[in-house]
């Protein structure tokens, strides 16, 4: 069974519509929503949710607490043998789970942690495909996606947090999200190069597509500007290079870490 792992901070449209995506398109997993002090009808929902659904539970923090906390959080409960980290505003087609989880079967092309293409993410994730309107569109373009590049894989430094697929084993041994990140940007890279450190194998599904509308949460903060993102951005980044020194983050060029004190520190705060 998959842990699908969902922070969520208001946005309920956004998260209603991922969970539908979810019970449509997927089998043999359990959602976990942790809500972070949302102020819409989020919780209200997520009550209602629980007693009408068993493939769904939550839990609530008063204030926002950040994406590593939250997702941190989720993963402590989670009941299946692998954990997806995913963002509340995307929408996954069918079998998009089960063409994760291809990637990481033993053998050529075995990845330890593995993430899909999407339209909306930076570097060798962001994918073009033909334009869909609704659920039954996206399936079809998908479906051809998935012919068109089946069992093909990049290896990758890093893959962005909006949907990541690890073993539970393997969250818990790399202790899980460095929650000094805050609200949220950067977490996911720096869980990569912990992984890599470890001798992971991380990659790109080339054969998996699925939606997402990108920043909803960050806009919703900043009241549908991009402010809050740049600046998380750009904080976030300047603490990976305190903390992991000089190193190359491209995402696919080898690169090394320098050693300091924080890399050699293996305790990591529990946070979402």
């Amino acid at each position: 069974m998959v842990s699908i792992v969902i922070p969520v901070h208001n946005c309920l449209e956004f998260t209603k519509q991922c969970v539908d995506s979810i019970r449509a398109n997927t089998r043999d997993y359990e959602i976990i929503i942790v809500d972070n002090g949302s102020t819409d009808n989020t919780l209200e929902w997520l009550i209602k949710q629980c007693k009408e659904f068993t493939d769904i539970v939550y839990c609530n923090f008063l204030d926002n607490k950040g994406f590593a906390i939250a997702t941190n959080t989720g993963a402590d409960i989670a009941l299946g043998d692998w954990i997806c980290c995913l963002n509340n505003d995307v929408v996954v087609p069918h079998n998009w789970l089960l063409r994760l989880l291809r990637h990481t079967t033993v053998g050529k092309g075995y990845y330890d942690i593995i993430g899909p293409c999407s339209n909306f993410v930076s570097a060798k994730q962001l994918v073009r495909i033909p334009i869909y309107k609704d659920l039954d569109e996206l399936n079809e373009q998908a479906d051809k996606f998935f012919i068109l590049n089946e069992g093909l894989s990049t290896d990758v430094n890093w893959i962005i947090g909006f949907c990541l697929l690890v073993s539970q084993k393997n969250y818990h041994q790399l202790g899980g999200l460095d929650e000094r990140f805050g609200i949220g940007n950067s977490e996911d890279i720096d869980f990569c190069i912990k992984a890599k450190q470890a001798g992971l194998k991380i990659g790109i599904a080339k054969d998996t597509y699925i939606h997402h509308y990108g920043s909803a949460t960050f806009k919703n903060l900043s009241k549908g500007t991009s402010y809050l993102c740049h600046r998380m951005c750009f904080e976030n980044s300047k603490k990976l290079s305190r903390k992991w020194g000089d190193i190359n983050y491209d995402q696919t060029e080898n690169y090394s870490t320098q050693d300091n004190n924080d890399t050699q520190n293996s305790d990591t705060v529990h946070n979402v």
